[in-house]
Protein backbone atom coordinates (compact mmCIF):
# COMPACT_ATOMS: atom_id res chain seq x y z
CA UNK A 1 0.00 0.00 0.00
CA UNK A 2 1.19 3.50 -0.65
CA UNK A 3 0.10 6.64 1.16
CA UNK A 4 0.41 9.99 -0.53
CA UNK A 5 -1.18 12.17 2.17
CA UNK A 6 0.72 11.88 5.42
CA UNK A 7 -1.06 14.91 6.92
CA UNK A 8 -3.97 12.61 7.81
CA UNK A 9 -1.73 10.08 9.57
CA UNK A 10 -1.85 9.91 13.33
CA UNK A 11 0.43 8.41 15.91
CA UNK A 12 0.62 4.65 15.32
CA UNK A 13 -1.67 2.45 17.40
CA UNK A 14 0.03 0.22 20.00
CA UNK A 15 -0.54 -2.90 17.87
CA UNK A 16 1.44 -1.40 14.99
CA UNK A 17 5.15 -2.13 14.56
CA UNK A 18 6.49 1.10 13.10
CA UNK A 19 9.68 0.87 11.08
CA UNK A 20 11.19 3.47 8.75
CA UNK A 21 8.10 5.64 8.79
CA UNK A 22 9.94 8.54 7.20
CA UNK A 23 9.66 9.31 3.55
CA UNK A 24 11.29 11.78 1.25
CA UNK A 25 9.27 14.43 -0.59
CA UNK A 26 7.27 12.85 -3.39
CA UNK A 27 7.40 9.37 -1.88
CA UNK A 28 4.36 7.29 -1.12
CA UNK A 29 4.01 4.21 1.06
CA UNK A 30 3.29 0.70 -0.18
CA UNK A 31 1.52 -2.44 0.92
CA UNK A 32 3.82 -5.33 0.42
CA UNK A 33 1.73 -8.28 -0.78
CA UNK A 34 2.97 -11.82 -0.72
CA UNK A 35 3.33 -12.03 -4.52
CA UNK A 36 6.71 -10.32 -4.35
CA UNK A 37 8.18 -12.76 -1.85
CA UNK A 38 6.60 -15.78 -3.54
CA UNK A 39 7.84 -14.62 -6.91
CA UNK A 40 11.34 -14.16 -5.55
CA UNK A 41 11.29 -17.57 -3.87
CA UNK A 42 10.17 -19.18 -7.11
CA UNK A 43 12.16 -17.93 -10.09
CA UNK A 44 9.78 -19.81 -12.41
CA UNK A 45 6.92 -17.49 -11.40
CA UNK A 46 5.78 -15.31 -14.30
CA UNK A 47 6.05 -12.21 -12.08
CA UNK A 48 9.50 -13.00 -10.68
CA UNK A 49 11.48 -10.53 -12.78
CA UNK A 50 8.98 -7.70 -12.49
CA UNK A 51 8.52 -8.14 -8.73
CA UNK A 52 12.27 -8.08 -8.21
CA UNK A 53 12.70 -5.05 -10.47
CA UNK A 54 9.99 -3.05 -8.68
CA UNK A 55 11.39 -3.71 -5.22
CA UNK A 56 14.98 -3.18 -6.35
CA UNK A 57 13.92 0.22 -7.75
CA UNK A 58 12.11 1.07 -4.51
CA UNK A 59 15.16 0.04 -2.48
CA UNK A 60 17.44 2.15 -4.67
CA UNK A 61 15.17 5.16 -4.25
CA UNK A 62 14.16 5.20 -7.92
CA UNK A 63 10.47 4.66 -7.17
CA UNK A 64 8.66 6.75 -4.58
CA UNK A 65 6.81 3.98 -2.77
CA UNK A 66 7.70 4.24 0.89
CA UNK A 67 7.11 3.46 3.63
CA UNK A 68 6.16 -0.16 2.97
CA UNK A 69 3.32 -1.87 4.85
CA UNK A 70 1.93 -5.37 5.06
CA UNK A 71 -0.42 -7.06 7.49
CA UNK A 72 -0.30 -10.03 9.80
CA UNK A 73 -3.00 -11.61 7.61
CA UNK A 74 -0.88 -11.20 4.49
CA UNK A 75 2.06 -12.77 6.32
CA UNK A 76 -0.18 -15.67 7.31
CA UNK A 77 -1.20 -16.10 3.68
CA UNK A 78 2.44 -15.83 2.64
CA UNK A 79 3.51 -18.58 5.04
CA UNK A 80 0.68 -20.89 3.99
CA UNK A 81 1.20 -20.45 0.25
CA UNK A 82 4.97 -20.75 0.54
CA UNK A 83 4.57 -23.92 2.58
CA UNK A 84 2.33 -25.38 -0.15
CA UNK A 85 4.45 -24.21 -3.11
CA UNK A 86 7.83 -24.96 -1.55
CA UNK A 87 8.38 -26.32 1.95
CA UNK A 88 8.47 -25.38 5.63
CA UNK A 89 11.99 -23.96 5.48
CA UNK A 90 11.03 -21.67 2.60
CA UNK A 91 7.96 -20.49 4.52
CA UNK A 92 10.11 -19.62 7.54
CA UNK A 93 12.60 -17.86 5.26
CA UNK A 94 9.82 -15.79 3.67
CA UNK A 95 8.42 -14.76 7.06
CA UNK A 96 11.91 -13.90 8.29
CA UNK A 97 12.71 -11.85 5.17
CA UNK A 98 9.62 -9.71 5.57
CA UNK A 99 9.54 -9.63 9.37
CA UNK A 100 13.19 -8.63 9.74
CA UNK A 101 13.12 -5.95 7.07
CA UNK A 102 13.71 -2.48 8.49
CA UNK A 103 11.62 -1.12 5.60
CA UNK A 104 8.33 -2.94 6.33
CA UNK A 105 5.66 -2.04 8.88
CA UNK A 106 3.30 -4.85 9.84
CA UNK A 107 -0.29 -3.70 10.44
CA UNK A 108 -2.82 -5.65 12.53
CA UNK A 109 -6.58 -5.04 12.40
CA UNK A 110 -8.35 -4.15 15.60
CA UNK A 111 -11.94 -5.27 16.24
CA UNK A 112 -13.42 -2.32 14.32
CA UNK A 113 -11.21 -2.93 11.28
CA UNK A 114 -12.10 -6.63 11.35
CA UNK A 115 -15.81 -5.74 11.41
CA UNK A 116 -15.32 -3.29 8.52
CA UNK A 117 -13.53 -5.98 6.52
CA UNK A 118 -16.33 -8.44 7.22
CA UNK A 119 -18.93 -5.94 5.98
CA UNK A 120 -16.88 -5.25 2.84
CA UNK A 121 -16.50 -8.99 2.23
CA UNK A 122 -20.28 -9.36 2.46
CA UNK A 123 -20.93 -6.33 0.25
CA UNK A 124 -18.73 -7.64 -2.59
CA UNK A 125 -20.67 -10.91 -2.87
CA UNK A 126 -20.49 -10.77 -6.66
CA UNK A 127 -16.65 -10.85 -6.62
CA UNK A 128 -14.15 -13.50 -5.56
CA UNK A 129 -12.07 -11.11 -3.44
CA UNK A 130 -10.49 -12.79 -0.43
CA UNK A 131 -11.17 -11.75 3.14
CA UNK A 132 -7.43 -11.04 3.48
CA UNK A 133 -7.64 -8.58 0.58
CA UNK A 134 -10.68 -6.89 2.13
CA UNK A 135 -8.82 -6.61 5.44
CA UNK A 136 -5.82 -5.17 3.60
CA UNK A 137 -8.13 -2.64 1.93
CA UNK A 138 -9.60 -1.57 5.26
CA UNK A 139 -6.13 -1.18 6.80
CA UNK A 140 -4.94 0.74 3.74
CA UNK A 141 -7.80 3.22 3.96
CA UNK A 142 -7.26 3.66 7.70
CA UNK A 143 -3.65 4.66 6.98
CA UNK A 144 -4.39 6.83 3.91
CA UNK A 145 -2.72 4.32 1.60
CA UNK A 146 -3.70 4.51 -2.06
CA UNK A 147 -1.41 2.02 -3.85
CA UNK A 148 -1.15 -1.74 -3.38
CA UNK A 149 1.55 -4.00 -4.78
CA UNK A 150 -0.22 -6.94 -6.43
CA UNK A 151 -0.48 -8.77 -9.71
CA UNK A 152 -4.24 -9.27 -9.72
CA UNK A 153 -7.08 -6.78 -10.14
CA UNK A 154 -8.85 -7.28 -6.81
CA UNK A 155 -7.44 -4.12 -5.29
CA UNK A 156 -8.39 -2.11 -8.36
CA UNK A 157 -11.96 -3.32 -7.77
CA UNK A 158 -11.64 -2.04 -4.20
CA UNK A 159 -10.57 1.39 -5.46
CA UNK A 160 -6.78 1.22 -5.14
CA UNK A 161 -4.01 1.78 -7.66
CA UNK A 162 -2.28 -1.53 -8.32
CA UNK A 163 1.52 -1.39 -8.51
CA UNK A 164 3.18 -2.22 -10.89
CA UNK A 165 0.33 -2.96 -13.32
CA UNK A 166 -1.57 0.36 -13.12
CA UNK A 167 1.59 2.43 -12.75
CA UNK A 168 3.55 0.66 -15.49
CA UNK A 169 6.62 0.51 -13.28
CA UNK A 170 9.61 -1.66 -14.17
Amino acid sequence: MYSTDRSKRTTPKPNLRTVHDRKRPGESSAVHRYERVLAQLNDRDENYDRAGAVFAAIGAGNLAHRPLYTSGYVLSELATLTLRKADHAAAIEALDRVGSSPDVTVLHPDAAAFADARRAFERYDDHQISFVDHTTGVLARAHDIEHVFAFDGDFRTLGFTVVPVDTDEP
